[in-house]
């Protein structure tokens, strides 16, 4: 009776001591797992940010195009086009 209470004894330390392994595994995996969705978030957010920076310059850019087009547009006198009939568009003279 004392041999087998002390097997069973030895028996559930055992089971703990498994038990306890598989439970830092898992806590271990879910450290892992929420340092990489950080990450990821992290990378997310620069991009983002990237996504910004160069859509500002693309509207920059844009600005800058309508700017000098309305400019060289302004300047343009109605004399100095010609519709050249071939192609039916406008030329500058």
């Amino acid at each position: 009776m004392i041999t087998q209470l002390i097997s069973l004894r030895e028996q559930l330390l055992a089971a703990h001591d498994e038990q306890k392994k598989l439970a830092a595994s898992q806590i271990e995996k879910q450290r892992q797992q929420m340092d990489l969705a950080r990450q990821q978030q992290e990378q997310i957010a620069r991009q983002q940010q990237q996504l910004l920076q160069q859509q500002h310059k693309i509207n920059l850019l844009q600005q800058q195009i309508q700017n000098l087009f309305a400019n060289m547009v302004s300047k343009i006198k109605p004399w100095q086009l010609a519709i050249d009939p071939k192609y039916q568009v406008v030329t500058f003279t």
